[in-house]
């Protein structure tokens, strides 16, 4: 059976060598797996993609597929947008007459990601700027 330990500081990692130690591995082989923890985004970091998204939906009025478009619709494809840029997939299912698009949610993100998606958002409203004068 596999079993899975997060360890998320020091003292936990102390902890976890320590009890191997005292493991028999030969009556009970064990395999290891390191996987580094990632820490969850921030509701800071959070707050500052909604604003920046926020900016774009209502500075830039585009019409997207001939439709004005809600904050949730600029925030699935901004974020989409951002996963093509970082060449990762994005699922679009066929649906009726249209596409679903699967697995662009910032609820996903990690600490990490979200300060790289803050990063992409500041460049492409710093471009569309550019781009107006």
């Amino acid at each position: 059976m596999k079993q899975t330990k997060h360890i998320q500081d020091q003292m936990q990692l102390a902890q976890f060598v320590i009890n191997l130690s005292k493991w028999n591995f030969v009556e009970k082989p064990m395999t290891f797996t390191y996987e580094p923890y990632k820490e969850d985004k921030t509701r800071d970091q959070e707050n500052m993609y909604h604003a920046l998204i926020r900016d774009i939906a209502k500075h830039y009025q585009w019409e997207i597929a001939g439709k004005r478009r809600s904050m949730a619709d600029w925030k699935q494809w901004l974020t989409a947008g951002y996963r093509k840029a970082k060449r990762e997939s994005i699922d679009l299912v066929p649906f009726d007459e249209g596409l679903i698009m699967f697995g662009c949610h910032t609820s996903d993100f990690k600490r990490g990601e979200a300060s790289d998606f803050i990063t992409y958002l500041e460049s492409l409203l710093a471009e569309l700027a550019e781009d107006e004068q």
